[in-house]
C-alpha cells in the first residue's frame, strides 16, 4: 500500500501527463490554477475579509483588496522573472507590502508574530541564503519544494 502523501503526488503527476497530451486545454487550465491560487493566497496570507458595515467602510476594504491583489501579482511577476534566490526573496516584502517594507532588504528590526518567536533579525539573511539554496539544488516533488 501506497503512503497516502505520495497517492497525492502520484495523482497530481497523473493529472498533468494528462493535462500535457492535450496542449490546447493545458494553458486555459493552468491559467484558471494560477488565478485559484493566487486568490486563495490573497484571501489567506492576508486575511482580507469583507468589511461589514457602511458604504464608505466597504469600498474601502474592496480598494484595500484590489491593492494587496495588485501588490501580490508583482511579487509573482517578478519572482517568475527572475527566480527564486537570495536577491530576489529579499524584495519580496516590498513588492507584497511596499508600505511596511520601503526598502528591498531583509527585515532588520526584530518583529513578533503571535506567540511564536521568529529569528533574529541578523539572522534572517543567512536562513533565506540556506532556503534559497536549497530550493535551487533539491531534488523533491515541486510540490514538496513549493510548501
Amino acid at each position: 500500500e501506497m503512503d497516502p502523501d505520495y497517492r497525492t503526488l502520484n495523482e497530481i503527476d497523473g493529472l498533468l501527463a494528462r493535462m500535457n497530451t492535450h496542449p490546447e486545454y493545458s494553458s486555459t487550465v493552468k491559467m484558471e490554477v494560477q488565478r485559484s491560487i493566487f486568490l486563495e493566497a490573497a484571501k489567506h496570507s492576508y486575511a482580507i475579509d469583507v468589511v461589514e458595515g457602511n458604504d464608505a467602510e466597504k469600498k474601502a476594504s474592496r480598494i484595500r483588496r484590489l491593492e494587496t491583489n495588485g501588490h501580490l501579482q508583482s511579487a509573482w511577476d517578478y519572482l517568475s522573472t527572475y527566480g527564486v534566490d537570495l536577491s530576489t526573496l529579499a524584495v519580496l516584502g516590498n513588492l507584497v507590502e511596499p508600505d511596511g517594507h520601503r526598502y528591498k532588504h531583509f527585515r532588520r528590526v526584530e518583529v513578533a508574530i503571535g506567540t511564536v518567536p521568529p529569528p533574529p533579525a541578523e539572522t534572517v539573511p543567512f536562513r533565506m541564503k540556506y532556503l534559497a539554496d536549497f530550493l535551487a539544488t533539491t531534488t523533491f516533488h515541486p510540490v514538496l519544494r513549493a510548501v
